[in-house]
């Protein structure tokens, strides 16, 4: 779980008004707040725009008036998944990696 992973996992898009910025433009959001209990973890946190992010503040959804584009779940993707070393790597990368993700 990281933020980099947070915007991944949204495309990098705020997941209140829909839209897609570049990474430095963006922030994450608790949906729970951590101010009402809410935890950092996949199920919720969520990618924001900073005016969304200033909107919602520390309220809940429904006392925002706020609606997520689809709810916050752990990926099913890992680097496993996304990463396949090709013949022409260099061979020190090989060893950090399972043998299965040679291609």
């Amino acid at each position: 779980f990281s933020r980099l992973n947070v915007f991944h996992r949204d495309n990098f898009q705020c997941q209140y008004c829909a839209i897609r910025l570049p990474m430095h433009e963006l922030t994450f959001d608790h949906v729970v707040p951590v101010s009402k209990g809410g935890k950092t973890t996949w199920e919720n946190v969520v990618t924001c725009c900073k005016p969304c992010n200033s909107k919602k503040g520390p309220k809940t959804l429904f006392e925002a008036h706020m609606k997520l584009l689809k709810p916050p779940r752990k990926p099913g993707w890992s680097i496993e998944l996304c990463l396949r070393l090709k013949e022409d790597d260099p061979m020190e990368w090989f060893e950090f990696f399972p043998k299965k993700l040679a291609s």
